[in-house]
């Protein structure tokens, strides 16, 4: 068994049901790895720099419980960039503390793994902002330079997230990724909310999906004789695939592929006089009448239609026949059933087999206390 302890701020945090549906790459991160072979320790604190995670004596914890042949992934730049001081480190700085945690955690016997900052939600017209490239704040670089110069394994988050981003275009991200909710769409958020910065569960799953895919690219690109072990304790991924019955009527929950367990939500936000109708599985069976359902990510992929009024209506046979149905979510009104806590959090995802549960978080979840914005 391989252990790999996750070290962040607040994009990377595990965190308690009462302010779900936001969430923490770290937290979503199992899903993608054999949990025979692989456990995720999430230690990332809300609200923590480069510096701060130091100064704070959370490190001192985090070096503690590590062992030999552990893994440490760390990212942090968020709070590194922020004016308050006791956050702030600027990048000279940040190189100092990341090389701190490199060379503290050899010494233990621990393979480091850097991770850059994701993008935020910010644009300048259809361009997205990397923020963590501007000018004095260029944190990706900084990150970059320190893992050449230590030969340390480098997951380029900051740029897999801004091809993502790009892709899907700023009112997918305000929309289904980040944190900016509809007032009543989650009950923890009755008067909604506007983050940039944050993710809900599926941005989370993204990111934690790219994270994967960047251990998959140091495998291929022959640099990952280190992370080795973890590339091949991934799990396959399997295909969700989602379309409507009336073209340009709403925008979807995008079609990708995850792994199985991994909770899924998926969601329409109908256009100005569009009225949706229903969510249908490719043998026509209705899964749900609300705008959002979730359910644990079937391992032989699942397809959903989202059913319109004046839609066509029509069916094309689903990629995996009898895959399990899902479960409505309704906005505003999400009811509570044994698979989920109070707080509305998936807490069984079997598709492994009645024996296997949805990994909980191996953390002082005192710890989420601490959280502050950004």
């Amino acid at each position: 068994m391989h252990r790999v302890f996750v070290i962040g701020d607040s994009t990377v945090m595990t965190y308690q049901s009462n302010v779900y549906p936001q969430s923490g790459w770290g937290q979503e991160l199992a899903f993608y790895f054999d949990p025979a072979s692989i456990s995720i320790l999430n230690r990332a604190i809300g609200g923590r720099s480069s510096r701060s995670f130091v100064e704070d004596g959370h490190w001192a914890s985090v070096k503690k419980e590590l062992k030999s042949g552990d893994f440490l992934f760390i990212q942090f730049g968020h709070n590194d960039r922020s004016t308050v001081p006791e956050r702030h480190a600027d990048t000279a700085q940040y190189k100092t503390f990341l090389t701190q945690y490199i060379s503290e955690a050899r010494a233990l016997g621990a393979i480091p793994v850097l991770v850059s900052p994701m993008n935020m939600n910010t644009w300048i017209g259809t361009s997205l902002r990397e923020v963590f490239t501007e000018g004095v704040n260029d944190y990706r670089g900084a990150m970059s330079h320190v893992a050449a110069a230590t030969g340390v394994p480098f997951i380029d988050l900051e740029k897999k997230s801004k091809e993502l981003f790009q892709g899907l275009g700023q009112a997918y991200l305000t929309d289904f990724l980040f944190l900016t909710l509809m007032p009543k769409e989650y009950p923890n958020f009755p008067q909604g909310n506007t983050d940039g910065t944050h993710f809900r569960e599926m941005g989370a799953v993204e990111m934690a999906g790219l994270v994967a895919s960047g251990l998959r690219d140091l495998g291929s690109g022959g640099g990952g004789a280190e992370t080795s072990a973890l590339a091949g304790a991934m799990v396959p991924l399997a295909d969700l695939k989602i379309t409507g019955d009336k073209p340009g009527a709403a925008l979807l929950t995008r079609s990708a592929a995850y792994p199985a367990g991994i909770p899924i939500t998926l969601k329409v936000s109908p256009k100005a006089g569009e009225t949706f109708l229903q969510w249908v599985d490719g043998a026509g069976k209705v899964l749900g009448k609300e705008t959002h359902l979730t359910f644990p990510m079937p391992a032989a992929g699942r397809t959903v239609f989202a059913q319109f009024k004046g839609g066509s209506g029509s069916l094309v046979a689903i990629a995996a026949a009898g895959s399990p149905g899902g479960r409505t979510v309704p906005v505003g009104n999400r009811p509570v059933s044994q698979a989920y806590d109070a707080g509305g959090r998936l807490r069984r995802a079997s598709t492994r087999g009645p024996a296997w549960t949805r990994p909980e978080p191996v953390r002082d979840l005192a710890a989420a206390g601490s959280y502050r914005k950004e």
